[in-house]
Formats: structure tokens, C-alpha cells, sequence
């Protein structure tokens, strides 16, 4: 059994986050980026983050590896959006189907709750049925999908518009 904890990212995660987004980057239709991020541009995102409504967290195993990490992102930079946030959610390759992704979702869903935001929103490529399937099994409605939008390979890409309401009730 893989021993790993839940904990807030740190900027010495930065490059092994960026490791596991840039093989989803460069292999899949999971992240529309064509080219992969640049570390320096995985760490101003990182410092980009304020952690109290806005948080990185990584599943870490001992010794420090990431096997994975979440995050909530500003949704839009106008103001009128604050109270909204997007959710990423990225696992190693290595580590799948070992609950990595169920233990992320459930500390920032919690971490949601207890702050000011009032509602999450993941945008998935429509052809990432486990990605959807995997939200919708935390609540997260369908609300739309934005057909032809983007483009990766060479290919037209769909996307899927989910939302979870965190107002506390």
C-alpha cells in the first residue's frame, strides 16, 4: 500500500507539479497547452495563488515526491467572478487508481467550503469521460458544453462546463 499525505503545496514542489502537468501537456487531451510550461512559468503561477481561497495542495509521498496535485484558480480576472473558482486536478501516470485523486478532491472541496467561495467550476475536454464521470461523482453538475472550441493536434476539442456549489448551507 502507497503511504502519502494530503498537504499545501510548497514552492519546492513547483517542478515536479510541473512535471506531472507537462506529461498530461504533451500526451493528452486532458490540458489544451501545445507546448509545455516552462518552470518559470509553473512557479509565477504557483506564487499567483493565494492559498486562502485559492490553494495548491499535493498528495506527497514519504520521502517528498509529488504523485500528484489540485488546485483552485481565480475562475476569470474581472472582479465580478471572485466568489468563483476553477479546479485542476492532475495525478502522476505511475500512481493512478490508488485514491490520489478521491483525497485531493475531498481536501479542497473541504478547504472550499470553509472559505469565501461560492461555487467551483471545471472546464474538461468532453471526449475525458473518467474526468467527468470523476466529478460528477463529487456533485459537480454538467451545465453546458462549448463545442469546437479548442484545438490540440491538429484536432477541434469540445469542452465540458461543470459547477459545484460550496455556499455553506
Amino acid at each position: 500500500m502507497l503511504n502519502f499525505k494530503i498537504d499545501y503545496a510548497a514552492l519546492k514542489d513547483v517542478k515536479q507539479i510541473n512535471n506531472i502537468v507537462n506529461y498530461y501537456i504533451e500526451t493528452s487531451g486532458a490540458n489544451w497547452a501545445w507546448e509545455p510550461r516552462r518552470l518559470k512559468d509553473a512557479k509565477r503561477w504557483f506564487l499567483s495563488h493565494d492559498f486562502s481561497l485559492h490553494p495548491i495542495l499535493v498528495a506527497r509521498a514519504e520521502g517528498g515526491k509529488v504523485l500528484g496535485y489540485a488546485s483552485l484558480s481565480p475562475f476569470r480576472p474581472k472582479e465580478g467572478y471572485w466568489p468563483v473558482a476553477e479546479i485542476s486536478i492532475y495525478v502522476d501516470k505511475d500512481y493512478h487508481n490508488m485514491k490520489i485523486g478521491k483525497m485531493l478532491m475531498e481536501k479542497l472541496i473541504e478547504d472550499a467550503y470553509s472559505s469565501k467561495l461560492e461555487v467551483i467550476t471545471a472546464w474538461i475536454d468532453s471526449e475525458n469521460k473518467k474526468s467527468i464521470d470523476f466529478h460528477n461523482k463529487w456533485g459537480f453538475e454538467t451545465i453546458g458544453e462549448l463545442k469546437n472550441v479548442g484545438d490540440k493536434w491538429n484536432t477541434r476539442r469540445s469542452v465540458t462546463i461543470m459547477q459545484l456549489s460550496v455556499i455553506k448551507k
